[in-house]
């Protein structure tokens, strides 16, 4: 394992991190309102998506996973993270007519 493979993941995992926290303290700010929780749907979406993905990518580089369980906590992670983006896109449908 060298830096090559490893300072990538870690700034993903650092920028993604920046984004979940500015997007969170917005949908904070925004929260009651409709486009609140749309908000809070998306931050959640990139928090599972992006942020602890990067952090199981992380891991398996320094073989804290067992062979072959990144692929499966991958699928999850992205697969949750994007039901929470249709729902927030159907729900963001729903009121923005």
């Amino acid at each position: 394992m060298d830096m090559i493979q490893i300072l990538p993941n870690i700034i993903a995992m650092i920028l993604s991190f920046i984004a979940t926290i500015m997007l969170g303290t917005l949908a904070y700010k925004m929260r009651g309102g409709q486009l609140g929780r749309i908000m809070t749907l998306l931050v959640i979406g990139i928090s599972l998506s992006v942020t602890i993905h990067a952090a199981f990518e992380l891991a398996d580089l320094f073989e804290l996973l067992a062979p072959n369980t990144i692929f499966t906590i991958m699928g999850i992670l992205l697969s949750l993270g994007s039901i929470f983006f249709i729902v927030a896109g159907w729900n963001a449908r729903k009121t923005y007519k």
